[in-house]
C-alpha cells in the first residue's frame, strides 16, 4: 500500500507540477527572445526561467526519491552517472561498478543521503579542484557498500579541510547513514573521498530512518 502511494505521488508530481514548470520554462525562454523587452524586463524574464529550471531539477530529484521503481542500486548508479555528466563536463571521468549487485534494494533515506553526498563531492571537484581526471567506483563487501571518489586536482590544506561547509555536510550525511567517511588530501596531491555504508539499514514509512 505504501509503495502504491509512493508511485501515485511520484506520478502526480511528474504529470502536474513537472508539466507546469516545463511550460513556465518554455514560455519564459520564448518571451526572453522578444525584441521589445527593456533590459530590466529581460533580466526579470531570465530570472523566471532560471528559477523554473532549478525547481524542475529539484522536482526530478524528489520524484526519483519517492518512486519505488528507483529503489535499486542500479537506479542509484544511473542517477550518479547522470549527475557526473552534468557537473564534470570537460573532465575525464572513469566510473567503475563491476561486480556490484545492481538489483539490490536501498531504503529511500539511504539513497537520498548517498546521492546528495555524492553531488556535494562532485560540486567541490568542479568548483575547487581544477582536476582533469576523476575516478569513481562503487564496490561491495558482504556487509557494506563502498563509494570511492578520487581526483587529480590541487587538493586541500588542513585549514580548508576543517572549515568548509561542503565537507561538514558530507560528514553529517555519513553520520545519518551510520557509515564512515574518509577524506585523504594534500596540496597538489589530489583528493580522495571514501564512503562506507552498512547494507542493513532500518526502514520505516516511505523508507525513512
Amino acid at each position: 500500500e505504501i509503495e502504491r502511494l509512493r508511485a501515485k505521488i511520484a506520478s502526480d508530481l511528474h504529470d502536474d507540477v513537472g508539466s507546469s514548470l516545463w511550460s513556465i520554462n518554455l514560455l519564459s525562454r520564448m518571451l526572453g527572445q522578444h525584441g521589445t523587452l527593456q533590459p530590466d524586463e529581460r533580466h526579470d524574464v531570465a530570472e523566471i526561467n532560471r528559477i523554473a529550471v532549478q525547481t524542475s531539477n529539484s522536482i526530478r530529484d524528489i520524484i526519483w526519491l519517492i518512486n519505488p521503481a528507483f529503489d535499486s542500486v542500479q537506479e542509484l548508479v544511473l542517477r550518479m552517472k547522470d549527475s557526473t555528466a552534468t557537473t564534470l563536463r570537460g573532465t575525464v571521468v572513469q566510473f567503475n561498478s563491476e561486480g556490484v549487485e545492481m538489483s539490490a534494494k536501498l531504503p529511500q533515506n539511504t539513497r537520498q543521503n548517498i546521492l546528495l553526498l555524492f553531488k556535494e563531492a562532485l560540486t567541490n571537484i568542479a568548483k575547487h579542484s581544477k582536476a582533469t581526471e576523476v575516478r569513481l567506483s562503487i564496490s561491495e563487501t558482504p556487509k557494506e557498500w563502498v563509494f570511492d571518489i578520487c581526483d587529480n586536482g590541487v587538493g586541500f590544506d588542513s585549514e580548508a579541510l576543517n572549515s568548509g561547509n561542503g565537507l561538514k555536510n558530507m560528514r553529517r550525511r555519513a553520520e545519518d547513514l551510520k557509515g564512515s567517511l574518509t577524506l585523504t588530501t594534500r596540496p597538489g596531491g589530489g583528493t580522495r573521498i571514501v564512503l562506507s555504508v552498512a547494507k542493513t539499514q532500518r526502514r520505516s514509512f516511505f523508507g525513512l530512518v
